[in-house]
C-alpha cells in the first residue's frame, strides 16, 4: 500500500546541511540563526565541531506553514 506511517517517515527523514536548507529557505546563515533563536525556525542538530544539520521534514513543514500563512 502507499500509506506510510509516521514511524516510517522518521526513518526516511534526511539530514540537511546549510546549503540544502538555504534552497528551501533562501536566507543568509545569520538570518536563519536569528529565526532559530526566536523559535521561528526548526532547531539545528549538532553532530560535532562545526557540523550541524536540520531535519528535512521540519524545514519542509516550516516552509509549508509559512506559505499557508502568507496565502491567507
Amino acid at each position: 500500500s502507499s500509506d506510510v506511517c509516521s514511524s516510517d517517515l522518521s526513518q526516511l527523514d534526511r539530514s540537511l546541511r546549510l546549503p540544502e536548507v538555504q534552497k528551501i529557505a533562501p536566507y543568509s546563515k545569520m538570518h536563519i540563526d536569528r529565526l532559530e533563536k526566536a523559535d521561528k525556525f526548526p532547531k539545528r542538530i549538532h553532530l560535532g565541531p562545526g557540523r550541524v544539520v536540520w531535519r528535512e521534514s521540519e524545514v519542509l513543514r516550516w516552509r509549508d506553514e509559512k506559505q499557508q500563512s502568507q496565502s491567507k
